[in-house]
């Protein structure tokens, strides 16, 4: 069994190219990588809490080794996906070149 948040980024940079891509296009859509903490932070409407849960969560799990958590926001009516992981953080930051900051791209 393979110790939380480990993975190679070797191989998902050449094995996993598609799932990444997906996984950028959600961050620069509906997430953004927090300005101080090491952490990766997707929001969405209560609507999308089956994708969330069946799609997001797992591809995570499938690709880092690691799960998000799913917090529900009862004052904005959506979720947010966080997960905080150095290592996670840091192939979006370094390998990826995403910027911290609430829009990605501005």
């Amino acid at each position: 069994m393979k110790q939380k948040g480990l993975f190679d980024k070797e191989s998902l940079l050449s094995n996993k190219k598609s799932e990444i891509a997906e996984l950028l296009g959600i961050l620069i859509g509906d997430g953004h990588l927090h300005k101080t903490e090491n952490r990766l932070v997707i929001s969405g409407s209560l609507d999308d809490f089956d994708y969330y849960v069946y799609y997001i969560i797992p591809l995570f799990d499938k690709l880092f080794n690691d799960f998000p958590k799913l917090i529900k926001n009862k004052y904005k009516h959506s979720y947010h996906l966080v997960i905080e992981n150095k290592e996670i953080f840091d192939f979006f930051h370094k390998e990826l070149q995403l910027k911290r900051g609430r829009k990605l791209f501005k």
